[in-house]
């Protein structure tokens, strides 16, 4: 299945979120909620498609990743991954189960499921102003 880029017609100061969840509904809805506060957000039906949407120079600046999903790797594996080729991402965990283990070794926040569409919002938004370098101190 081709992938297409997430659409770059916004506005230079605007940040691009991409949703990865293989979940359809869950990542419609959550997209759903983003767009609606004025993000600009792209979606991943698994970590492949989002390695390809990234492959493709398009400017995301967060990735919001489940953290179980089919296919050659899962949340925890694309967010390595993502440390590495592209240091600059923000980078969101998602699940319904708790990764105390791993925060914030890993991501720059964790968000449990299911969504508080407001909190998540409130988080992302927060994680995408000018100088938060330092990894966000909060899971929920």
């Amino acid at each position: 299945m081709p992938v297409a880029a997430v659409r770059v017609n916004v506005s230079p100061e605007q940040h691009i979120i991409l949703v990865v969840e293989d979940e359809v509904l869950t990542r419609v809805a959550i997209a759903d909620q983003l767009r609606g506060q004025g993000l600009a957000v792209g979606e991943a039906a698994n970590a492949d498609e989002a390695i390809a949407i990234l492959e493709t120079d398009s400017p995301i600046d967060l990735v919001f990743t489940d953290m179980q999903m089919p296919g050659s790797m899962d949340g925890i594996a694309l967010v390595h991954r993502l440390r590495q080729t592209h240091p600059h991402l923000k980078l969101v965990l998602t699940s319904a189960y708790s990764p105390a283990w791993l925060y914030p070794t890993l991501a720059d926040a964790f968000i449990g499921k299911p969504y508080d569409a407001k909190r998540v919002v409130e988080q992302l938004k927060n994680l995408l102003q000018p100088g938060q370098h330092e990894r966000a101190n909060q899971v929920t």
